[in-house]
């Protein structure tokens, strides 16, 4: 696999969405995860940032009173600071049991349906030709990278799935320690849902200003960065996906943290999600 001159993921032998929505158990998630690292694995180092005109924010949420998940995803320009487009898509929530480790094949089936719909978006497409940025677009996850067990996180399966620069942010830690340090791997992996757990080992070590980071490895590889991205409040998870590296990743997620914890497209997506978690719930 190679990356152009903008960062783009090229000449790569991906799966296909239909082999994500025909997974059907642990064997064969494992299976085409297998396959996601050794596209991983064959990236070359990159020496640039891609352009950020535009990023495409993706979160998914689950109803509380109903089977129902929600994709939402955006289209933001980081030059105009303003939403492009949007969409929200609810469906069933996935067959495939929720397994620590596997939790991209629960999700990526509905918010590939979000970034093909926003991708095709007349706005985003229009004002991307009109400036000639069409390639100018990372994907950014409310999740993780490459900060993950085995090194292949949701924002790796969706970046490889589009050929688009990839990272993820996440806000719960899920595992990785200093290269120094004496944990073992399997003592820093969350078996609870991360989504739930607001624990790691590593709070008290990071310095408080904003900005400060700490570099988290797994199985020895730099896998991403604690990151605090205000002064003393709790820190961000970021990590590359693909075709951006672990500190352009960070960089990005810096200058889009200009108010709040989280950076702003992913809160706005955040917050686009719950309202229509409230809305399908309340039957409006």
């Amino acid at each position: 696999m190679c990356c152009d001159d903008r960062g783009r993921v090229a000449n790569l032998s991906k799966p296909l969405l239909e082999e994500y929505e025909n997974v059907k158990d642990e064997r064969e998630a494992m299976r085409l995860e297998s396959r996601v690292k050794e596209a991983l694995q064959d990236a070359p180092p990159l020496e640039c940032s891609p352009s950020t005109r535009f990023i495409l924010a993706l979160d998914i949420g689950y109803s509380t009173n109903s089977n129902l998940s929600v994709a939402a995803g955006i289209v933001y320009d980081t030059i105009e600071n303003e939403i492009v487009a949007q969409k929200a898509l609810s469906q069933p929530t996935s067959s495939f049991e929720y397994i620590p480790g596997l939790l991209a094949f629960r999700e990526v089936p509905l918010l590939a349906k979000v970034v093909g719909d926003l991708l095709a978006n007349e706005r985003y497409t229009n004002l991307a030709n009109h400036y000639d940025l069409a390639n100018d677009i990372v994907l950014m996850c409310d999740g993780n990278g490459t900060l993950h067990p085995r090194l292949c996180g949701l924002a790796c399966h969706l970046g490889l799935l589009f050929g688009l620069p990839a990272f993820g942010v996440g806000k719960t830690y899920l595992i990785g320690a200093p290269i120094d340090s004496n944990m073992q791997d399997e003592d820093r992996t969350r078996t609870e849902d991360p989504d739930k757990v607001d624990f790691h080992p590593l709070k008290s070590t990071l310095p408080s200003p904003r900005g400060s980071t700490i570099p988290l490895y797994v199985q020895g590889q730099l896998a991403g960065h604690m990151v605090r991205t205000q002064d003393n409040i709790n820190p961000l998870f970021v990590s590359s996906g693909v075709g951006i590296s672990q500190i352009d990743a960070v960089k990005m997620t810096l200058a889009l943290c200009t108010e709040y914890r989280q950076p702003e497209p992913i809160r706005i997506v955040d917050h686009l999600g719950r309202m229509e978690i409230k809305r399908l719930e309340e039957g409006t």
